[in-house]
Parts: C-alpha cells; sequence; structure tokens
C-alpha cells in the first residue's frame, strides 16, 4: 500500500490487512488512523 501525503511525498508499506486499508478509508480522520494503526509498522 502507498500513501500520498498531501506535501507530496508518498510512504509504501508491505502486507496491509484488509480490515487495516479498509479502515483508514472508512475513518473520520485519515490522519488519527494512520497514526494509531499503520504508522511504523508494515515495513516492506
Amino acid at each position: 500500500m502507498t500513501l500520498w501525503f498531501p506535501q507530496g511525498h508518498s510512504y509504501t508499506f508491505c502486507g496491509v490487512p484488509a480490515h487495516v486499508y479498509e479502515g483508514l478509508l472508512t475513518a473520520p480522520s485519515k490522519g488519527s488512523y494512520y497514526n494509531a494503526y499503520i504508522r511504523d509498522r508494515y515495513q516492506c
């Protein structure tokens, strides 16, 4: 999974479970969800 940030940079994550990806898509705050469930995890 690759996430693009408003500042123009991107991060790639590997092995992200479907439920985490779907959670990001439906989260009211993408930033809060990213920080809680994705950031510093799923390194390639």
